[in-house]
């Protein structure tokens, strides 16, 4: 039956680490994870010549991964492919993910899905992301190679909201946070805000907020891309800190945020792919909203203002 791993196949998988085969070991120590999929030690290394099943297309919503968090992936494979092995430049492993239903949009196609989760201790800049799919006897396609490019992890908040985008762009996060004293008239955070106010300084050393300032608006980290001034983060974040023994933490106000997402210029790019999130006490496996979108020329051409950009997501703190 189609979509099933064959005999032959299994065989592959009970191979050892010497032909990168699966192996016992669960990869906890790898840089990244897929689900649904056979473990396999060793680096997939890249080969665009090899001949036999190959990766059709891939398809993802962005190419900017957060370290320490997860991305759906999917895509086709040709008809002779009965799994797709998928692998990080440089980890210590490799994931063999079957392939599934035929692919409608062409005809003879098979299409493989997994969602890869990516470790928090995975170093900020350029990896690829290898595909290369795997027919009935073993024999393994050229590969397709997924350029990303990997940015520093959600930081820690007792309340962290954060937006990152996949061009050099100029997209601001805007956050309406309730009012602590006054609940009729909500705080907008953004970059051009006064109370957008950063929680480190161009050395890195943390900033302490009066607590009124804090609980009023926690406090945006960069505005990146500002004035199309490119400078490769392509990151904001909201954050309420977690405090320490001297300043304790001030809770985030009780009530519901909106988060919107503000196309300030696309700096001659033709689009943006963008994602939010909102995580509480780090815990990105539970996020209080998640949103990915894309922005155009449109979006860029309205008006800049603090309650102006798309809507990504709501959420309510108790």
């Amino acid at each position: 039956m189609r979509g099933a791993i064959s005999s032959a196949i299994l065989s592959l998988l009970a191979v050892g680490a010497g032909c990168g085969g699966a192996s016992a070991d669960t990869g906890l120590d790898s840089l990244m994870r897929a689900s649904g999929a056979q473990y396999a030690s060793g680096e997939l290394m890249s080969d665009m010549t090899a001949t036999g099943p190959a990766v059709a297309f891939v398809q993802t919503n962005s190419t900017v991964i957060t370290a320490g968090l997860s991305r759906n992936i999917g895509g086709s494979a040709t008809g002779t492919a009965t799994a797709v092995q998928i692998g990080l430049s440089g980890d210590n492993a490799h994931w063999i993910v079957p392939t599934g239903t035929m692919d409608t949009d062409t005809p003879g196609n098979f299409t493989f899905q997994t969602v890869l989760s990516f470790s928090s201790t995975l170093p900020a800049g350029m990896r690829t992301i290898v595909f290369r799919a795997v027919d009935k006897d073993g024999q393994l396609g050229a590969s397709h190679d997924l350029a990303v490019r990997v940015q520093s992890p959600i930081p820690q908040g007792t309340l962290v909201v954060s937006l990152d985008w996949d061009t050099e762009s100029d997209l601001d996060l805007h956050v309406t946070v309730p009012n602590a004293t006054d609940a009729t008239n909500p705080v907008i955070v953004w970059a051009k805000s006064p109370l957008a106010l950063p929680v480190a300084d161009a050395m890195g050393n943390p900033i302490i907020h009066n607590s009124a300032q804090v609980a009023a608006a926690g406090a945006l980290d960069y505005d990146s891309n500002a004035g199309c001034v490119i400078d490769g983060r392509r990151q904001e974040n909201l954050i309420f800190p977690v405090g320490t023994p001297a300043v304790p933490a001030t809770p985030p106000p009780s009530g519901t945020y909106e988060v919107r997402v503000d196309t300030t210029s696309l700096c001659g790019q033709g689009s943006a792919r963008w994602h939010a999130i909102a995580v509480a006490n780090g815990d990105t496996d539970n996020p209080l909203g998640e949103a990915i979108g894309q922005v155009s020329d449109l979006d860029a051409a309205r008006p800049h203002v603090a309650a102006s950009g798309v809507l990504a997501f709501t959420f309510s703190i108790p």
